[in-house]
């Protein structure tokens, strides 16, 4: 069965495809046998109750609440190296108050403006680090990054928000060759990461295979889940079993360093300034063409035209595709022109009814016949130099 994708950008859509392939044909073994990682769509289903029940408590009851949530997700958000969200309940303990509206403020809507998402991601990080310096300074598995705020939203909104884990999205972007640069920590570009994940979600929505089996998640599940409707979880799912289940395991791509991965992305962003110069040139073409075909319908036989010399005749003959054979009485006799030339310089000109703006509009495009098609040529050669590219 055909599981390719469409419309894929930055991506390599060969490795992405093998990708996809893996996922479907592993999916009982990726959601079974201990594995289970439906339990995102699981989490997700009651995270966000949780954590609204959670701060609408009062402050001696915030902090259990919270508790609840940090051990709903387990080693999701936090993992043996960083325990930033456990330690965010902790600080709940001490400052109820505060705890409560840095994660309003981290949770309030921003109508998907990503700057507006990426200041509100830094000023969460901004307290996290005031309350770790203030409680818990040798600790550093306390410490937060960027992941805690973005996992605690995408499980709280996947509709809208993406879920992050460095090592694995960055194992991702390096198989299927996404090597636009998202940085790290406070300095993350959420527009970029978000690109690659809009990117996956386009290709996701193009794969049947991919979506019929995604659908067949509810089978393995043990209580509720998050519908997914935006895909998100699915995403950020692909990207995740990626490194833990070796999904690009023997795919061949390319690793760059910094240096060749710049010069990798001027060679794409040159492929697309060619590709849309093509398409450009080839939509002159078509007006073109259409110009020919206007002016070769309406110089049939019997048709009237206007000669700048020789006054009104009328066309008795096509002895050649741009030739045709025209009477006119004031000569007494025939005369042969070449039509294309003589409208062009203006020496005849159509007795017809036709609008005179898309009639001059017409006999402007035939005036420049030979630039369009030599632009049109030159287009396609360009673009030939970058295909690999695209």
């Amino acid at each position: 069965e055909d599981i390719s994708g469409e419309g894929i950008d930055r991506m390599n859509r060969a490795n992405l495809e093998q990708i996809f392939g893996r996922y479907v044909k592993r999916f009982p073994e990726l959601n079974t046998g201990g594995h289970d990682e439906v339990y995102k769509w699981e989490i997700a289903a009651q995270f966000r109750p949780m954590i609204d029940r959670a701060l609408a408590a009062d402050d001696s009851s915030f902090p259990k609440r919270l508790v609840d949530v940090v051990q709903l997700t387990e080693q999701t958000i936090d993992n043996r190296y960083e325990l930033s969200f456990y330690a965010l309940s902790d600080y709940a303990k001490r400052e109820p108050t505060a705890v409560r509206q840095a994660l309003r403020d981290l949770l309030e809507p921003d109508g998907g403006d990503l700057q507006v998402r990426n200041h509100r991601f830094t000023g969460f990080l901004n307290f996290c680090q005031t309350m770790h310096e203030k409680y818990y300074r040798d600790r550093w598995r306390y410490q937060a990054g960027i992941r805690l705020p973005m996992m605690i939203t995408g499980f709280y909104d996947p509709e809208h928000y993406y879920l992050y884990k460095a090592l694995q999205a960055k194992r991702f972007a390096d198989c299927v060759e996404f090597y636009d640069n998202w940085g790290s920590g406070t300095q993350m570009d959420l527009q970029v990461y978000h690109r690659m994940c809009d990117e996956l979600v386009k290709a996701i929505r193009d794969c049947p295979a991919l979506l019929e089996t995604n659908r067949g998640r509810v089978d393995y599940a043990r209580g509720p889940i998050h519908p997914d409707e935006a895909l998100h979880l699915l995403a950020f799912d692909i990207i995740y079993c990626c490194s833990v289940y070796g999904l690009f395991d023997g795919i061949h791509y390319t690793m760059r360093n910094g240096q060749e991965r710049k010069a990798y992305l001027a060679k794409i962003d040159a492929a697309r300034a060619a590709a849309e110069e093509r398409a450009k040139a080839e939509e002159q073409v078509a007006r073109l063409e259409h110009a020919e075909e206007f002016f070769e319908e309406r110089l049939s036989a019997g048709s009237p035209i206007a000669h700048r010399s020789f006054g009104v005749g009328r066309v008795i003959g096509r002895p050649g595709k741009y030739l045709i054979e025209v009477e006119f009485p004031e000569k007494n006799r025939s005369v042969t022109l070449v039509w294309r030339d003589c409208i062009k310089s203006g020496i005849i000109s159509l007795k017809t009814g036709v609008d005179k703006g898309e009639y001059d509009e017409l006999s402007a495009l035939l005036s420049r016949a030979d630039r369009i098609r030599q632009e049109a040529a030159a287009a396609e050669e360009k673009l030939a130099a970058y295909a690999e590219y695209l």
